[in-house]
């Protein structure tokens, strides 16, 4: 017998690449369970489903950083509860220091889909019920539509956001009143990018760029290539980020009727007219 659900969740979160450095991802979760009925003649009730298994991902993966702990190029040394993570990517060397929920190690080479769901699926497996002979993980992004990947952390959010190195796959729209291709210089500009309030960039020189706040969950800090951070003058929350380039549109062309419409991952966002 097998069991499905479809969009059980969705995981925002960051993946650690020897070639990209720091990379923003979104990925909708679907399910499928296979065992032998139970005594109650299920499978698995949907609530538990629902309950327990979305309760594993999100506190195992989602809204963290996403480190191959076989690859050569990361180096890791924990101390109590924090994490001193330094990588020698092809963009240049990545230094963090966070608290060890910031974090997500997978034992593998790289850092994509499959490996992710390969881990998935082991940690659920330990979780569910002796019936269940085995858990399949489907991971989406949506790549059909225009897009760009950014991370950044949020020391205001009262929850997960607040870590430092977490993102999103984000589309973006800006519905146009002629054609300007303001969309396409947008998500290219954003695309790979460490979003940054300027209040938190605590050093900066010999093209790096050094992040650091203190928020509930502890202290932070992120130091990186300049060219992989995009500076705003406030936190990047998507709000904040789509007022930054509705005013940036604004100033730069005059335009005007403009929509400005950012995804911050899957079916949530925020939009502003210009």
């Amino acid at each position: 017998m097998k069991l499905f659900v479809n969009d059980i969740s969705v995981i925002d979160c960051s993946l650690l690449s020897k070639k990209e450095g720091i990379v923003g991802e979104s990925w909708s979760v679907d399910i499928e369970l296979i065992g032998e009925l139970n005594t109650d003649g299920m499978l698995f009730d949907f609530a538990d489903v629902k309950g327990q298994i979305k309760k594993v991902l999100d506190d195992l993966i989602d809204h963290r950083l996403l480190v191959p702990t076989k690859s050569d190029f990361v180096s890791i040394i924990k101390e109590a509860d924090s994490v001193n993570l330094q990588a020698e990517t092809v963009v240049g060397g990545i230094l963090i220091e966070s608290p060890s929920q910031g974090f997500c190690f997978i034992d593998t080479d790289v850092i994509d889909t499959a490996s992710v769901t390969v881990y998935a699926e082991s940690v659920l497996a330990k979780v569910l019920p002796d019936n269940i002979v085995s858990v399949s993980v489907n991971l989406r992004a949506d790549r059909e539509r225009a897009h760009c990947r950014y991370s950044h952390g949020l020391k205001k959010h009262k929850g997960n956001c607040q870590r430092i190195a977490h993102g999103h796959r984000s589309i973006l729209e800006i519905t146009e009143p002629c054609e300007t291709g303001l969309e396409k210089q947008w998500l290219n500009l954003l695309d790979g990018k460490y979003i940054a309030n300027r209040a938190d960039v605590i050093d900066h020189g010999n093209d790096r760029l050094t992040i650091g706040y203190k928020a509930k969950q502890g202290q932070f800090r992120l130091e990186m290539p300049g060219i992989l951070v995009y500076v705003i003058d406030a936190d990047p929350t998507v709000e904040n980020i789509v007022c930054h380039i509705a005013n940036k549109i604004k100033q730069q062309s005059k335009i005007s009727g403009l929509l400005v419409k950012m995804y911050e991952g899957v079916g949530k966002g925020a939009m502003i007219k210009i």
